[in-house]
């Protein structure tokens, strides 16, 4: 709930991937991690083939902040304009097994797509939906 404004119908002022200040969905999983009263964090940054490339570790918040930080500028980039049209693959398996995990590569596209654009994921989603029923 914390993610979305109900009043424009998206995403929350803030809310984003790679975002931690103004965030609101960050700083309530911070507020909940406390609870336990953390006196240490291990954080590794991995490579595109899941290779552990550098752990950040000690306090907690401030070893998942320089992971952040290091992942942040080592795996994005900044693009010069919005497209009308996306395309967008998750990667193969296991990051499209289902359509849970292959959204993550459609809020990625949204980042590059015009309002009222079209973004075509390609993504096999052997699981289905991957939404249970309780």
């Amino acid at each position: 709930m914390l993610a979305l404004d109900f009043e424009s119908g998206g995403r929350r002022l803030g809310v984003g991937t790679g975002i931690l200040d103004g965030n609101a969905v960050h700083e309530e999983c911070e507020r909940v991690a406390a609870m336990i009263e953390p006196s240490f964090s291990v954080n590794a940054v991995v490579d595109e083939r899941g290779r552990t490339v550098r752990i950040h570790a000690g306090e907690w918040r401030a070893a998942h902040r320089a992971a952040c930080i290091e992942y942040l500028a080592t795996h994005s980039t900044s693009i010069d304009r919005k497209r009308e049209v996306v395309i967008v693959s998750c990667g193969g398996y296991p990051y499209d097994i289902n359509l849970i995990q292959a959204h993550k590569a459609v809020d990625m596209a949204a980042q590059a797509c015009i309002d009222g654009g079209a973004i075509v994921l390609l993504a096999e989603c052997r699981d289905g939906l991957a939404i249970r029923r309780f």
